[in-house]
């Protein structure tokens, strides 16, 4: 099954399945991209929180519950955690291959769940994202919550790559 993240504008993604529209995160600062909310249309309102300032962790809560724990890894995967399941179900998102912007999000015995490809839209200077689901993903549950979730650690590796990109190239500069 394929699902689509496509941006309306810098703050706001919708999530949609063959054009049926399944949610919104909307990011609440201008310029920051660290917290946001999501609608879902079947579901109550969810939130993103950074869970420490200089960490590479955020929490999704569903109301007040929390549901999913990322820890973005030294190598740029990332390490999710289902909350809601028991016992906790434990994945990990990382590269296809160094040469391709695709990322696959794979369980504990590594049995591939899905792939996400993102594309840039250099007019709107954002990301659309697409998702190609096995039938293993139809069994776990908060399935929407978990594609924004992943859509916003992918957001943050980028734009952590974006920084030290930046921070290499002033600081040869300056020698």
């Amino acid at each position: 099954m394929r699902f689509e993240i496509n941006p309306e504008n810098s703050k706001t993604y919708i999530l949609q399945k063959e054009q049926e529209q399944l949610g919104t995160l909307l990011y609440d600062g201008t310029f920051s991209q660290e917290n946001a909310i999501i609608r879902l249309v079947k579901e109550n309102n969810s939130k993103i929180e950074k869970k420490s300032f200089w960490g590479n962790e955020f929490v999704v809560k569903n109301g007040e519950i929390p549901t999913f724990h990322v820890k973005q890894n030294w190598n740029g995967n990332m390490d999710i955690t289902n909350l809601q399941q028991e016992p906790n179900a434990k994945y990990t998102l990382k590269n296809k291959s160094f040469w391709k912007d695709i990322q696959v999000l794979v369980d504990e015995n590594q049995k591939e769940i899905l792939e996400i490809g993102s594309t840039y839209h250099w007019k709107a200077w954002n990301y659309s994202y697409w998702f190609q689901t096995n039938p293993t993903f139809q069994n776990l549950s908060n399935k929407e919550l978990l594609l924004f979730t992943l859509m916003h650690g992918i957001r943050k590796v980028k734009a952590t790559m974006v920084i030290f990109i930046m921070f290499i190239i002033i600081f040869s500069a300056n020698h």
